[in-house]
């Protein structure tokens, strides 16, 4: 069977948004639909109901639209929500068009606007359902500042997932202000310099790193031994098959200073991107009980090297990561004993390293935007 593939929705992104809860993306999309269970859908299946509008002082009739757009309660609700976002509504509005409307004057991100709000009407027309079956059902009533109080705290609640695309503007932060909502920092980058360092006389520096392609997927590891003078030992590049890429790294320190153990050397100083394997040797962190088996192969060396473990960015240990990812695309091992044999793209990097040439590290800054948070 084939299928066609529907248009885009104008409402999807908004609907199907992280910042809204399931249960509320779900009631939208019903809405959105006409499958809610309102008077007049079960009329116009045949059964006989007897329809009124718990929402409104006067007994008038149930629908989709005067639930949602025409009844008191709504009414109230959307008022102020307009007045704030200085959105023009009227009473015969439909609800698509209601929806339409909003989406495109508050839902984008425009000269004046960069929050993008597209979520909130999800959380205006729960608060009108949620009410209208208290009612039905003869629970306690809510008043109209408890409703809108419940549609700021869902704001509050769900502040961390507003799509920002740069600082806010005159007329968010009005809006911010006004309806007490956090917001989350802007990230903004910054650049630093940052380069590899060579050892310290009658020391070895190891590099490794592990590569992993789907995590689990194809992995392999990668590291390199260069001692004070930044001149290469020997390097490597182990194939491991399938595993994670936590899994790589680690047996990528173990191959490391296995090598080292054959070459009998000592006083290896280990760096690795992977802060956490890191962290733990240096006793501040766990590790899975997974890969506790080569944690104790590689505690066995440790004190017969000498071993020290220090934790790099990954721009100074970008050769290691090329041995790995060599290693990942032709699914074999690799040794190597000279620069001389290693691939252009990888010696490039060790004569960097070895003249001591800054790398360019990008790393984000938050920007707190200036509004209270809760």
């Amino acid at each position: 069977m084939i299928r066609d593939e529907a248009g885009d929705k104008f409402w999807a992104k908004h609907v199907w948004n992280n910042a809204v809860p399931n249960k509320i993306a779900v009631f939208a999309w019903k809405l959105i639909n006409r499958a809610l269970p309102t008077d007049d859908r079960i009329q116009s299946k045949g059964i006989n109901l007897a329809s009124r509008c718990w929402c409104c002082t006067n007994r008038t009739n149930e629908s989709l639209h005067h639930l949602f757009i025409g009844s008191e309660m709504a009414t109230a609700l959307w008022s102020y929500f307009a007045t704030i976002f200085e959105v023009n509504i009227q009473p015969d509005d439909s609800i698509y068009f209601r929806l339409l409307k909003w989406f495109r004057q508050v839902g984008c991100s425009t000269s004046i606007r960069r929050v993008e709000w597209g979520f909130l009407l999800s959380f205006i027309l729960w608060e009108i359902w949620l009410e209208r079956n208290r009612r039905r059902h003869g629970e306690n009533q809510s008043t109209h500042i408890m409703r809108l109080n419940k549609v700021r705290q869902w704001l509050r609640d769900c502040s961390h997932m507003l799509q920002v695309r740069s600082r806010p503007l005159l007329l968010d932060s009005i809006i911010l202000n006004t309806l007490n909502v956090p917001i989350r920092p802007i990230e903004s980058k910054r650049i630093i310099l940052t380069k590899w360092s060579r050892p310290n006389k009658d020391h070895f520096k190891l590099n490794t790193d592990g590569a992993s392609r789907g995590n689990p997927g194809i992995s392999a590891g990668g590291g390199i031994v260069r001692n004070h003078e930044g001149k290469l030992i020997r390097a490597f590049g182990k194939f491991y098959g399938i595993c994670s890429n936590i899994m790589a790294e680690i047996r990528a320190i173990h191959d490391g200073l296995d090598l080292c153990h054959l070459l009998e050397l000592h006083n290896i100083i280990v760096e690795s991107d992977c802060k956490v394997i890191v962290d733990f040797f240096n006793g501040k962190a766990n590790l899975p009980w997974p890969i506790w088996y080569w944690k104790n192969k590689i505690m066995e060396k440790v004190s017969t090297l000498s071993c020290s473990f220090h934790h790099t960015f990954r721009e100074n240990n970008r050769v290691a990561d090329g041995l790995a990812n060599l290693s990942c695309d032709s699914l074999a091992d690799c040794y190597v004993e000279s620069e001389i044999t290693l691939p252009l793209n990888i010696k490039g990097l060790v004569l960097i390293e070895k003249t001591g040439l800054p790398n360019i590290r990008r790393y984000s800054m938050p920007y707190f935007a200036r509004f209270p948070v809760i």
